[in-house]
């Protein structure tokens, strides 16, 4: 019993001091009342601590200047000091009672030869770490460096140069004895290069040449070899640079190149191979600018505005313009220095066919088109070319005048607008009853002259008359889901009879159709009701009143038709020209069929296939494929906007009342209007669609590049992206699948709504969990949940009992900031002789704790035991109070509020701790 007590008060003895450091009302003993830095003295002021670390404040006298010593508690052998003194900033460590700064160097950095230690102190660990920097030199490009770390790690690094251009480096880096990698590379530079070469009609003479290398090796095999060349010439007023860049690791290289003329100004390429060995096939970049004429030019009164250019390695421009919605497009093509020299002119074409040329004062010279910098500006009521023709017609339409301008120089241009918005029709010139003539009709464009009052008309339109066309009724219509023919009887001209089920059956409605300027007046009547209106003569569809009321709804759909085949008249637009844009289209189960264009703007529009009883239309802007869904089973229609993506298929639209619905599909008339999916690659096990907050999410495009792997699924709603990374994979070496979700709907109550949250796919279920709760689901090609049927033969289900748990791992509860990762997991192992169950916590600071019930139907818990996060382990008595009788500290003082026992047998022989471990 002896041997115990001595043990013991040693134990407390030497204790004692320590667990007066826990006392904050004085100083701590190894460092004391004062403390010298560099001469300067603080006195202690006062301590306070957080559980774990003390932080001491030490002052000068006169309170001007103070430091924080900061100590792990129990631990005071090693502390950071920070602050300020009368010479600057305080940043250093006390190390048993010396101090020492943080930062310490010895001679002039970038000077000669210097060195530098550098200290790291981790009072957590107890320890300090330490980094020590030797370098030189010599002023010229030559220098040297090593450094040494407290881990062991280690560096070197050496430069020179020749003082030429000519330049050569190298470094290693390991540890201990191991050298782990080295790097080396260079550059040199050639004084008196000589060569040149001969572009854009110019001579080229090289000036300087400069190379540079680089290489990498690590673990002793070489990861990096690259190198590059850049070689400049100049013609006196111009320069070009080529840069050939090379790995000969990844097997890569290119060229670039760039300059600049006073002609042709900036130029620049890139091909994918070293080097240029024929510069005749050089692909340049895409002109910035235009050459020849400014960015926006008026052609026959008509705006266009530049719209690319291309340069050739013989110095030509060729510039590109585009006006009238796309229609009216000019091409002015020349040699750049040529033009600018004043030895030619830039050749000027319109419509694809030549028209006059430029020159280098931005003069046209043109024949049947007037083009000039600016438009005319001063506006006028009346037609200036044609006085007494307020009305012109094109092949049957009528273009009423809308305005004439005229400016400075004696030029007018009188503007022409069809009904409904069908086409534009501009007079440009300087004289009455001469001019030269451009417009459109729907998507077809014309141009032409007028001269003595008669046009002289090429292109699609074949005539333009200022008089009314002759009265003509259509061969046949559609209407209402009705074919209507003319009656046989030449006595009932302009009765038309419907045929319900196509041409050659018997009548069962009639309607009148008479002749009206710039179309056909409509009136009649079916089993769904009246209607009346004028059915413009340029063909396409169009709506009608639904009812014998002028001021009705136009809801009614007709279109003109052939009567032998009874095939719908277009508008001169059909889908040829659209392959990405559907013949059908399924809205909430029912099928709309493509069935013409309406104009201003052009749109596909789709209706039902019964349109006497269908109560949806859809419209599809052929330009930007804006969609609009108009509902007539609604007083008024209501109607929904939204758009469809060519490339994918797909419908999509801003959240909102006002949006399209969900169930808008693209169809395929041929294949039972099966919906339109963009397919999945080949060899792709990702699913057509998944299933986000019960919505389908589409696959909607695969980037295959080698760094990005990357599949795309799309919401219905504008801004719903979902990607899942490693998208092809190859199914021998999977790898975790980063599925990441932006869902600016869901989030649009948030300050960034489209704030993204991530998680990983399962490659068995090809489910996930995002970080924020969010349950992602396999969904088939319908757009439902894929059905995945889990394979079991059920070979542990040995254990008879409620609930029987197959696998080996369990998990429950989600961080509260990472719904994708489980709280805690479970996991069993067997090695066939050891079995063993393995509980973890996925925070870093993670307790355990054991309750019970005070007593049966009493709602009182007491701790039985307790794992804090420090890993400190308290057993606590089974009456109360709720402290800890037992703490058991690995890291610090172990402590018991009970007497220890000892066996009768007497002391505790010295046996039992040489048997085991350290005690």
């Amino acid at each position: 019993m002896k041997t115990f007590l001595a043990i013991f008060s040693l134990c407390f003895l030497a204790c004692a001091p320590l667990c007066a450091q826990n006392d904050n009302s004085q100083p701590l003993t190894l460092i004391g009342s004062s403390l010298s830095i560099h001469a300067e003295t603080f006195d202690w002021v006062e301590a306070s601590d957080d559980g774990t670390y003390r932080t001491d404040v030490y002052s000068t006298s006169d309170l001007s200047y103070s430091v924080s010593v900061v100590t792990k508690l129990l631990v005071p052998g090693l502390a950071s000091v920070s602050g300020s003194s009368s010479w600057g900033t305080v940043d250093g460590h006390l190390s048993s009672g010396s101090y020492a700064e943080n930062y310490v160097e010895s001679g002039t950095p970038g000077y000669g030869s210097w060195e530098t230690w550098t200290y790291s102190v981790d009072l957590a660990a107890t320890q300090v770490a330490w980094t020590h920097v030797s370098a030189s030199d010599d002023g010229s490009g030559n220098s040297s460096s090593s450094w040494v770390n407290s881990a062991g790690e280690w560096g070197t690094r050496s430069d020179s140069n020749d003082g030429n251009g000519n330049t050569s480096w190298s470094e290693s880096w390991g540890e201990g004895a191991t050298t782990e990698g080295t790097r080396e590379g260079g550059s040199s530079y050639e004084h008196s290069p000589t060569g040149g070469l001969s572009l854009f009609g110019r001579t080229f003479g090289l000036t300087s040449s400069q190379s540079g290398w680089e290489t990498e090796t690590l673990d002793g095999v070489e990861t990096a070899n690259s190198g590059w060349e850049s070689r400049a010439y100049s013609d006196g007023d111009s320069t070009l640079e080529v840069l050939v860049d090379w790995d000969l690791v990844a097997e890569t290289d290119s060229t670039s190149i760039s300059g600049w003329t006073p002609e042709i100004g900036a130029f620049s390429t890139s091909t994918a191979t070293q080097g240029v060995s024929d510069w005749s096939a050089v692909v340049w970049d895409a002109r910035t600018a235009p050459s020849f004429a400014p960015d926006t030019l008026w052609v026959n009164g008509w705006l266009v505005s530049w719209q690319s250019g291309t340069l050739s390695s013989s110095g030509v421009v060729t510039d590109v313009y585009a006006g009238a919605g796309g229609q009216l497009g000019m091409v002015i093509s020349g040699d750049a220095r040529e033009v600018v020299l004043g030895n030619t002119s830039a050749v000027v074409s319109i419509q694809g066919a030549a028209a006059g040329s430029v020159g280098n004062n931005q003069s046209f010279s043109m024949t049947g088109w007037t083009v000039s910098s600016t438009g005319a500006e001063e506006p006028s009521s009346t037609p200036f070319f044609l006085p007494s023709v307020p009305v012109l017609w094109v092949e049957g339409l009528e273009y009423t005048f809308e305005g004439g301008l005229s400016d400075g120089n004696g030029g007018h241009v009188d503007t022409y607008t069809a009904q409904g918005g069908a086409g534009t029709l501009r007079l440009a010139g300087s004289t009455p009853g001469t001019a030269h003539v451009a417009g459109n009709l729907h998507t077809a464009f014309f141009h032409g002259s007028l001269a003595s009052g008669a046009f002289a008309i090429t292109g699609a339109v074949v005539a333009v008359s200022t008089q009314p066309p002759p009265a003509a009724l259509p061969e046949a219509l559609w209407l209402r889901g009705g074919f209507y023919a003319p009656d046989d009887d030449p006595a009932t001209t302009g009765v038309y009879e419907w045929d319900p089920d196509g041409p050659g059956n018997a009548e069962a409605f009639t309607l009148t159709v008479a002749a009206v300027s710039g179309g056909y007046e409509i009136t009649g009547a079916d089993d769904v009701g009246a209607f009346s209106g004028v059915l413009p003569a340029g063909g396409g569809l169009h709506f009608l009143h639904a009812g014998v009321d002028a001021s009705a709804p136009q809801v009614v759909p007709v279109i003109q038709a052939t009567t032998g085949t009874g095939a719908a008249l277009g508008s001169g637009e059909n889908l040829d020209a659209h392959p990405g844009l559907p013949l059908a289209v399924e809205v909430q189960g029912d099928i709309l069929v493509f069935k013409g264009t309406l104009s201003g703007p052009a749109r596909a529009v789709y209706v039902p296939e019964d349109t006497r009883t269908g109560k949806r239309w859809l419209a599809l802007r052929l330009d930007t494929h804006a969609a609009s869904l108009t509902d007539l089973g609604f007083a008024p229609a209501a109607v929904t906007a939204g758009s469809y993506d060519a490339q994918t298929h797909l419908f999509s639209t801003p959240h909102g009342s006002g949006s399209l619905p969900e169930y808008v599909h693209a169809a395929d008339p041929e294949v039972s209007h099966a919906h339109w999916r963009l397919p999945l690659p080949v060899g792709m096990d990702l699913p057509p669609s998944f299933i986000v907050r019960g919505q389908p999410w589409w696959f909607a495009g695969w980037d295959d590049s080698p760094n990005a792997n990357v599949a795309t699924y799309r919401g219905f709603y504008d801004g719903q992206i979902m990607t899942v990374d490693h998208a092809m994979q190859d199914p021998a070496a999977p790898v975790d699948r980063l599925v990441t979700l932006v869902d600016p709907v869901h989030n649009a109550g948030l300050t960034n709504p489209f704030q993204e949250t991530q998680g990983t796919l399962s490659d068995v279920r090809r489910s996930v969990r995002l970080r924020d709760g969010t349950l992602v689901l396999s969904g088939n090609a319908l757009g439902g949940q894929e059905i995945i049927t889990p394979t079991d033969d059920y070979s542990l289900h040995t254990i008879r009992s409620d609930v029987d748990i197959i696998g080996n791992n369990l998990s429950f509860g989600v961080l509260q900031d990472d719904a994708s990762l489980a709280g805690a997991l479970f996991a069993f192992r067997d090695d066939g002789s050891i079995a063993s169950l393995h509980s973890s916590l996925s925070r870093q600071a993670a307790e355990w704790v054991w309750w019970r019930q005070d007593s049966t139907n009493v709602n009182v818990l007491r701790k039985v035991m307790w794992m804090d996060p420090s890993h400190r382990l308290s057993l606590f008595p089974p009456e109360g109070p709720d402290q800890p009788a037992i703490v058991l500290d690995p890291a610090g003082t172990s402590s018991l509020k009970h007497p220890l026992r000892i066996p009768p047998g007497g002391d505790i022989p010295m046996g039992a701790f040489q048997a085991g471990g350290r005690p």
